[in-house]
């Protein structure tokens, strides 16, 4: 029938038009070759970013081991502890607040040791004090002590002014240490205080794009040298500041030395200072 032979031919077409779209979907598929020997080049493999570098502790540099705190009391009087500065209000100064044996300040040590960065030299302040916690806060029971150190990793050049502007007994004047590397952490010993460093320093490198590099940490001291009808000391405290680019920080704030300090005897801080040129 006539009707019979319509239907065969448009079946016939509409079959040769799948085949047509379905060689077509497959050729949009493939890659373009320009050349037909050209072949397909497999995908570059990834760059490996290093994300560590080598961080060596050399020997021990100088040490400051002790010093008195000094505050000034709620009623006038000065008070003072080794190694800590103490509470303004004695009553909190009690030997059995162990929380309070904190003080408002403490250090255990300020140490500078060699450190090498990549093999490039450095010295790195070690600030090593004690701070503590309740393992149970909601109760206010079980209070624990742990040993933190901030360090700070610095030029040896920059040292060099401590002995220059540690004798000016006129006023009071602030040494600043500009800082490549600083971070806080807790330790037991000084080997795992040496291999959290060197983590560290290796996260700083890695997080850095994520921060403002033209501002700069800087660890500070205070200097304050006196003569007293007791002697001549060196009175001090520490602190950290930051500036921008190539400008450094304000000075520390020399009022406090009206109200609280460290103190040691200036030639044992002049011996101390003096290993670091």
């Amino acid at each position: 029938m006539k009707t019979n032979s319509t239907f065969k031919i448009l079946l016939s077409v509409f079959a040769l038009l799948l085949h047509y779209n379905f060689v077509s979907a497959q050729e949009d598929s493939l890659p373009i070759l320009t050349n037909p020997k050209q072949t397909v080049k497999a995908p570059e493999k990834s760059i490996e970013i290093k994300d560590s570098v080598q961080v060596k502790a050399g020997k021990q540099v100088v040490l400051l081991g002790s010093a008195t705190g000094f505050v000034k009391s709620t009623t006038g009087k000065w008070i003072s502890s080794p190694n800590r500065i103490p509470y303004e209000d004695n009553d909190y100064n009690n030997e059995y607040y162990e929380k309070y044996k904190l003080g408002l300040d403490n250090f255990k040590q300020i140490e500078v040791v060699e450190l090498s960065v990549d093999k490039k030299p450095y010295y790195m302040l070690l600030y090593k004090f004690t701070r503590g916690y309740y393992k149970n806060d909601s109760l206010k029971k079980d209070w624990t002590y742990h040993t933190v150190a901030d360090y700070f990793v610095i030029e040896k050049k920059d040292f060099k002014r401590f002995v220059k502007e540690s004798a000016d007994f006129k006023k009071p004047h602030t040494v600043n240490l500009r800082s490549h590397y600083a971070g806080t952490i807790p330790y037991t010993t000084g080997t795992t205080l040496m291999a959290r460093i060197g983590k560290d320093i290796n996260n700083n490198l890695l997080t850095r794009h994520l921060y403002d590099t033209t501002v700069h940490t800087y660890f500070q001291f205070a200097l304050k040298p006196v003569k007293t009808q007791s002697g001549t000391f060196m009175r001090f405290f520490t602190g950290i500041n930051y500036a921008k680019g190539d400008a450094l920080p304000p000075e520390a704030d020399y009022t406090l030395f009206a109200t609280q300090y460290y103190q040691t005897s200036y030639d044992f801080f002049k011996r101390f200072i003096a290993k670091l040129q």
